[in-house]
């Protein structure tokens, strides 16, 4: 939807004449917003240092698949330069280390990863 519109034009035409088009503004403003979020999720840079044997690398690595979320995975056990990657970003060793954005999340911590990712 956001991209068929002329978003800042079309936004605040909407804003300007609220009493005219309350109704299909709640509607727009509504829509406009839930693709937006999608928007910046699907292009939210995701990174994982992981382990094959870590199995809480595999739950955080079902659950992406689940979401849909892209993520790039680093396997910390035969890549050295990913590892102290790993320990310059986090200050320790276990994992998984997940990245997004900015913010790093130490662990499989499901309920912070989807307010990160706005799910």
């Amino acid at each position: 939807m956001l991209r068929n519109y002329p978003n800042k034009m079309f936004f605040d035409f909407l804003t300007k004449n609220q009493k005219i088009c309350s109704i299909y503004r709640t509607n727009f403003i509504g829509s406009y917003f839930s693709e937006l979020a999608l928007l910046v999720k699907k292009n939210m840079k995701v990174k994982m240092y992981s382990t094959p044997s870590c199995g809480y690398c595999n739950l955080a690595k079902d659950f992406f698949d689940e979401k849909g979320i892209e993520v790039e995975v680093f396997d910390v056990s035969v890549d050295e330069k990913k590892r102290q990657e790993l320990v310059d970003k986090s200050g320790q060793m276990g994992v998984p280390v997940i990245e997004i954005g900015d913010e790093i999340v130490v662990g499989f911590d499901q309920a912070k990863i989807s307010n990160l990712l706005s799910l």
